[in-house]
């Protein structure tokens, strides 16, 4: 990755160092393992399989285009 592109990531993130930027990425990828644990948690309480997730995903892309 360019230097260039590498600020203006830190910037847009309010980053003032590699660490901050490291930081909050770890955060980041802490939060989203949380999300899919969470996920997985309730699939298995309500017995919900991949073929259910895969079928409702199918159902709301074509609630988004029509």
């Amino acid at each position: 990755m360019a230097d260039a592109k590498f600020k203006e990531i830190m910037i847009r993130l309010k980053c003032k160092t590699e660490e901050d930027l490291i930081a909050r990425l770890l955060e980041a990828n802490s939060e989203l393992l949380e999300a899919i644990y969470d996920l997985q948690w309730f699939m298995e309480e309500k017995d919900l399989t991949i073929k259910d997730f895969h079928e409702w995903q199918q159902e709301k892309e074509l609630r988004i285009y029509h």
